[in-house]
């Protein structure tokens, strides 16, 4: 997702900047400061370790009811009106913004797609930035 808001910053405008995620990891890590352990650091602690202002995290989940050569040899032996009940993958995707100085949550974007480009990691992730980007509040 980094890729895709760095990739659309200046046509976009944002008014920040986006950190590398490998700097981040490498903080993170300087600092003692794990996946495992991340729910247990306050926000002062986060913006100590990482030297910004605000945090943008979030989580995909990846619902694959069937895997695809299943779900493809379904569609084929079954007629239209059977397929259509079938269950799709979907990708759920929340995102948030935070302030380190209050950490008070300072936006939120919920995301959902549905059918088999949802789980491509590429395409998702430019889907998700070309529809959180009406509401991102670091925009001209």
């Amino acid at each position: 997702m980094q890729d895709q808001l760095l990739a659309q910053q200046p046509g976009n405008g944002y008014t920040v900047q986006f950190q590398d995620v490998r700097e981040t990891n490498k903080r993170l890590l300087a600092a003692g400061i794990t996946y495992e352990n991340l729910p247990n650091h306050t926000m002062q602690e986060l913006q100590q370790a990482l030297g910004v202002d605000a945090l943008l995290s979030g989580q995909t989940l990846l619902y694959q009811p069937m895997p695809n050569g299943v779900n493809l040899a379904a569609r084929i032996l079954l007629n239209d009106g059977v397929t259509a009940g079938l269950p799709s993958n979907t990708a759920t995707t929340n995102l948030m913004l935070h302030d380190c100085r209050n950490g008070q949550l300072m936006w939120r974007f919920d995301y959902e797609r549905a059918g088999s480009a949802s789980l491509n990691p590429e395409r998702l992730s430019k889907d998700l930035v070309k529809a959180a980007h009406r509401s991102f509040p670091y925009r001209r």
